[in-house]
């Protein structure tokens, strides 16, 4: 499915705490994130209930593997690390592989800064 503009979806559904968005900031993941990223991907498989048996260190293996070839990984930060991206950017779109946020930071109105940011900054979006 292709989104042309994610801005404004889903926003005003819920009242948003401001303050946690106010010092947002992201950068592409290197090579030292990979420890984070497949500890949060572990979470995530956890998470959203998928079978996926794969352990945090076989995780690390695959996300530098993508990391070395094909997929990007953004990194969302507050004062610390608190989400992260995984995409893919094609001719025409962007497909977005994984979107966390971190546990503590869920429902505080932090996930939707963070996808509007990765959209202004790369454009169109396929979800997966």
């Amino acid at each position: 499915m292709i989104i042309p503009d994610i801005i404004g979806i889903g926003v005003g559904r819920r009242r948003r705490k401001r303050s946690l968005t106010m010092n947002l900031i992201w950068r592409e993941a290197s090579r030292s994130d990979i420890g984070l990223l497949s500890d949060w991907n572990h979470q995530l498989i956890y998470d959203s209930g998928h079978r996926n048996p794969m352990t945090v260190e076989q995780l690390a293996t695959r996300m530098h593997t993508w990391l070395s070839d094909e997929y990007r990984a953004i990194l969302f930060s507050l004062d610390e690390p608190v989400a992260y991206a995984l995409l893919n950017e094609e001719k025409d779109l962007i497909h977005l592989r994984q979107f966390f946020v971190r546990r503590d930071r869920r429902r505080h109105g932090t996930d939707m800064p963070h996808l509007r940011d990765c959209a202004e900054r790369f454009g169109r979006w396929a979800f997966a």
